[in-house]
Formats: structure tokens, C-alpha cells, sequence
């Protein structure tokens, strides 16, 4: 089923080319969240509760149900928290998330626990949390694509209801972020109370991040107090970081906290960037192939070839260091028949994107029959104009026609706001598979013997190399490369490379390998 990687192959030097092509390439910011508001009646509590909801820019395009980020206080800590969390998301922090903003009616009622006697005590605060977990849970997972996984924030009052919440019902959140929490409100029996909880539980794989003021902070609040008692009786599973700020206030420590709190919450997380050769492509039945498979990070993949998504049980494959770049090389997947392969980095946040290749069944494609002379070279149009997507240039007046030995940019060309369509003959000289590709900054798409092959529209920056693998026999074959740029770098290559890869194998297309006929 697995083939390890040969020398030969040389996946060093496919590595070596993402690194230089991609250093230097301007990334264009694409994760924002789109704020809402919502509303539930609550018939525990007996009235309407305004709800802030906060979703990922591919919310409607993508089948992911995400973790939700619960924010209490929302009506002031969203305002930092939102941006604080996009930017995380952003840099492949933690994974994009559902952010649920709970404005206040009444906080002390809401977070403080009965007179502060007993954690365990059934009062308002418990309302409160039967709220959250029989109404708003339920009334998230009806109306929006929401996760098993959850996050608890809570400020000062909603601290201390964030430490009852995980006592009261523990299998309510995954992780609790508490900033400066008033523990000084409750009682002694806060000290039996948190160690009845973990005595009764030496499984407890949660994460706690609780933050304080340093010097008399810590203890006014009463933090090292619940410190130390979680770090004797807590399990070893069981993840928790106090952290002491200096020269932050009550209100300026809830900045510092959000962002160092989900950091600890989501340590490890890793989006693995995965280049799949081929990503698509055609099988010729007695002709077997390997699917090569690359990251920048560590990981384990797991994978299946039948259609069905891979879970923890499915094949696995792991990464080894490259020994030329700083990327991971993965054993080769045999593709002996037509299959869809799915990719899969298993997590314990369930958010991994998985990654999908369809290889189906073909015949080998056939060239052109060329009339004519032909000579080195391809054939361009220029275009000018602000887009977003590619437009249908048939229907635009170029601003320029010509004929360039090679893909690129003539120097009359603008540096945003443009468009071309290349188009050529491309000499293929010997039969067999043939991978090929775009990488560009903005959108392309290529058109191979008259048929769309890879789309690579839209507003991204040159970060990823959709590629289809095709058996050709030898030939002239017409391809045709519709091409914008808005803003940013300018960044376009057509990739053809014939597989198996060679030691002098070249990932660009050659431009003697290009005609255009007079």
C-alpha cells in the first residue's frame, strides 16, 4: 500500500522550489469575522437574551462544524476579543471558531454563586448555567455548523462563574480562560470543594488559563489560593497555567489574557499545509502511480482510498525533516486503481481539514493535429481592470496583443489592476503521466486541450499549487492561461512536469517548449 520515497525521486528539490517561489510572496489577510446579532428566550431565566454572534469569514462555503468560544461580558470584552481571535486564526494559531458575545442583564445574579458559601450551592448562578447548557446550547446547535469543542471566558465575577461552571457541570467545556477572577468572593468551603471535585475524577482532560495581577493582586483576588489547591489534588491530564502580569490593571489584564489564554488552550493545534502531487488527476488502468505528499509542519496524516473520511483507526503515514529544506517529506501512496484518496491530520481540537483527491479512470489524451508553421513562443492579451474573481475577457477589448517567448510580464504591463490570457502549443515529446499546475497571485485558470483542468480563481496569494495529473502521448497540445492581478505581487508559472520525477527534472514549464503558429 505504502512506498517509501526513492532518491531518485528527488522530493528535496520540489521542496526547495516551494520555499524559494513562496519567500518573499506578500500574504493578503483573508480571515475577519462577520458579527451578527441573535436572540433566545430563555425559559429558565424567564427572559430575552441577547446573543453577539461573531463567524468565520468560510463559514458558508465550508462543511467544518467549529469549536465555540463563549464570551461573557460580551457587550465590552468582544470588542478585543474578536480582532484578538482573528488574528490567531490567522497565523495558524488556533482554528477558525464560532464566538458566541453574552451581553449582561443582571451579572451579579447571572455569575456570583448563592452568599459565596458553597460552590455546589443551587441558586441563580445555577440558573444561569442551565441556561448555557439546556437553551443556548442547543439553540447554537440548531442554527449554526457548531463543534463539540467549547471555551469558557470569563472577567473578574465571570471568573468565579467560570471556576463554578467547571465544578457544576464539567462536561459542559473544554477550556476556561479565567482573567483576574474575584475567588476572594467565596467562602473557605472553596478549598474542600475543589478537592472533592478532582478527588472524585482522575480522568479530567481539561484546559484552565487563569491570570492575575502581580504582588498583592494575586492574593487579594484569591487566585494563588485556588491555584495551589488545583495543582494538589488536579489529575496529571488535567492543564492549567496561572500567569502573574505586572503593570496591568484589573480591565487592561483582560487584553493580555485572551490572547495568551487560547495560545495555551490550543497549544499544539498545527493546520499542516499539505502539497498532494497529484491533487487530481486520471488513471490509466495497468499504468500505477504514487501520490507524494509534503507539509511544513510535523504531523501524522491518516488516510483512506475508498471515498469515506479517514478517522483515528484509518491508514497512517508520518513526517521526516526534509534533509535539503526546512519542509517534511511523507512515504509515498501507491495508487494502483481509480480511488478517491482522503487526507486527514487527526487533532484533539476535530478541526483538520481534509484534503481530497480524485483520481478517476481514463485513457490516455491524444494531441492536436497541427497545420501550419509554428514557431517558439506565446501569444498574449492585456487587459486593465479592478476584479475580484476573473472576468470573461472574451468580452473585454484587450489593451494590448503580442507574442512573448514565455509566460511573464512585459514591462508595459501595470503592476495591479490587470489581466492576460496566454495562449500556446506545448510540446510534449514523450508519452506518459504529466503533472500539471498553477501558482499565482491572484486568480488563474488553465485550460489543457480545450478542457478546464485547474482553477485557481480568486483573490489568494501564491501559497498554494492546485495541480492534475494527465497521461499524454507525445505531441502538440493547445493550453490557455486566463490570468488577473488586483493587488500585491504579480505571480504567475504554469507547472508541467512529467512523472516520475527525475533528479533534473524542472517543475516550470521550459518556454522551448511553447509555439504559437503563424
Amino acid at each position: 500500500m505504502i512506498e517509501i520515497m526513492k532518491t531518485e525521486r528527488q522530493i528535496g528539490y520540489l521542496l526547495l522550489i516551494f520555499s524559494l517561489v513562496s519567500s518573499g510572496v506578500k500574504s493578503q489577510p483573508s480571515t475577519f469575522y462577520t458579527g451578527k446579532t441573535d436572540t433566545l428566550y430563555s425559559e429558565i431565566l424567564k427572559e430575552k437574551r441577547p446573543l453577539f454572534i461573531y463567524l468565520p469569514d468560510d463559514y458558508e462555503s465550508s462543511e467544518t462544524r467549529y469549536p465555540v468560544i463563549f464570551i461573557l461580558d460580551g457587550e465590552s470584552r468582544c470588542a478585543h476579543a474578536v480582532p484578538t481571535i482573528a488574528f490567531m486564526v490567522e497565523n495558524k494559531l488556533m482554528p477558525p471558531s464560532i464566538i458566541v458575545g453574552i451581553p449582561n442583564i443582571d451579572r451579579n445574579r447571572d455569575f456570583l454563586p448563592g452568599n459565596g458559601e458553597n460552590l455546589n450551592v443551587k441558586d441563580s448562578s445555577s440558573n444561569f448555567l442551565n441556561f448555557l447548557t439546556s437553551e443556548l446550547f442547543i439553540f447554537l446547535e440548531k442554527r449554526y455548523k457548531t463543534g463539540e469543542y467549547r471555551i469558557l471566558i470569563g472577567h473578574s465575577f465571570g471568573g468565579v462563574f467560570s471556576l463554578y461552571a467547571l465544578i457544576n457541570q464539567p462536561d459542559a467545556f473544554d477550556g476556561y480562560i479565567m482573567i483576574d477572577p474575584a475567588f476572594s468572593f467565596l467562602s473557605n468551603n472553596l478549598n474542600s470543594s475543589i478537592a472533592r471535585f478532582f478527588k472524585d475524577r482522575p480522568d479530567f482532560p481539561k484546559s484552565v488559563y487563569i491570570s492575575g495581577r502581580s504582588g498583592p493582586g494575586m492574593t487579594e483576588m484569591g487566585i494563588q489560593n485556588v491555584d495551589s489547591i488545583m495543582k494538589t489534588f488536579a489529575p496529571k491530564n488535567f492543564r492549567l497555567k496561572t500567569q502573574e502580569y505586572t503593570g496591568e490593571n484589573h480591565t487592561s489584564i483582560a487584553f493580555k489574557t485572551i490572547y495568551d489564554g487560547l495560545q495555551f488552550t490550543y497549544e499544539g493545534y498545527i493546520v499542516p499545509k499539505m502539497f498532494v502531487f497529484p491533487g487530481n488527476g486520471v488513471f490509466i488502468v495497468g499504468k500505477p502511480f504514487a501520490a507524494t505528499i509534503t507539509t511544513k509542519e510535523p504531523c501524522d496524516i491518516r488516510y483512506t482510498l475508498d471515498g469515506t473520511t479517514p478517522t483515528e483507526s484509518s491508514l497512517l503515514i508520518s513526517a521526516v525533516p526534509d534533509t535539503i529544506t526546512s519542509y517534511y517529506s511523507l512515504p509515498d501512496i501507491s495508487i494502483n486503481n481509480p480511488c478517491t484518496l482522503k487526507l486527514w491530520v487527526p487533532s484533539r481540537f476535530s478541526t483538520s481539514e481534509v484534503v481530497t483527491c480524485v483520481y478517476v479512470k481514463g485513457l490516455p489524451m491524444n494531441p492536436q493535429k497541427i497545420a501550419g508553421k509554428l514557431r517558439n513562443g506565446i501569444r498574449f492579451k492585456y487587459y486593465e481592470g479592478y476584479w475580484d474573481r476573473l472576468p470573461d475577457l472574451s468580452k473585454l477589448k484587450p489593451a494590448e496583443t503580442g507574442i512573448m517567448e514565455s509566460i511573464r510580464f512585459n514591462d508595459s504591463f501595470k503592476k495591479d489592476s490587470f489581466a492576460v490570457q496566454y495562449e500556446a502549443l506545448v510540446n510534449i515529446k514523450e508519452d506518459g503521466y504529466y503533472d500539471i499546475g498553477l501558482f499565482s497571485d491572484d486568480g488563474s485558470r488553465l485550460y489543457f486541450n480545450n478542457r478546464l483542468m485547474v482553477d485557481n480563481d480568486g483573490l489568494h496569494d501564491a501559497s498554494d499549487l492546485p495541480n492534475y495529473r494527465l497521461y499524454l502521448n507525445k505531441g502538440y497540445y493547445p493550453i490557455r492561461i486566463d490570468y488577473f492581478e488586483q493587488a500585491g505581487d504579480e505571480v504567475l508559472n504554469f507547472i508541467l512536469i512529467k512523472y516520475p520525477w527525475t533528479r533534473n527534472s524542472n517543475i516550470f514549464c521550459p518556454k522551448e517548449l511553447l509555439f504559437y503558429k503563424e
